[in-house]
């Protein structure tokens, strides 16, 4: 079998699945990187490291897990049942454009993200 026949076999759904899968997981591992490196670092570095291991790391992470339970079919309410803060719908369409090619997803997201405020 060549390789244009496997990736035939393959649904786009499921590859873009297997590839946030892999980059959440290397958002986890680079936390835990992170708060070694604050363990080990001077005090002068340790509020930059942590301002961003708690700050753009987290936001990547959660938007990685959010644009994940879309692609799954599962409701934002039981993704995300106490946020504080809805997400950004614009941004949400530009993580999830990197992996799912071909679809319209800002009225997706958004009608995804605002059954939540609608009810």
């Amino acid at each position: 079998m060549t390789p244009n026949m496997l990736m035939h076999k393959f649904d786009r759904k499921v590859l873009s699945v297997h590839r946030l899968r892999c980059n959440i997981k290397s958002l986890a591992a680079e936390a835990r990187i992170i708060r070694g490196e604050e363990n080990r670092c001077g005090q002068a570095y340790r509020a930059c490291l942590s301002s961003h291991r708690r700050g753009r790391l987290r936001d990547e992470a959660r938007y990685a897990q959010l644009v994940l339970a879309f692609l799954r079919g599962r409701k934002y309410r039981m993704v995300e049942n106490s946020a504080k803060t809805l997400p950004d719908v614009k941004r949400l369409v530009d993580k999830a454009k990197r992996y799912w090619i071909g679809m319209e997803l800002d009225a997706k997201f958004a009608a995804w993200i605002n059954e939540v405020s609608a009810t």
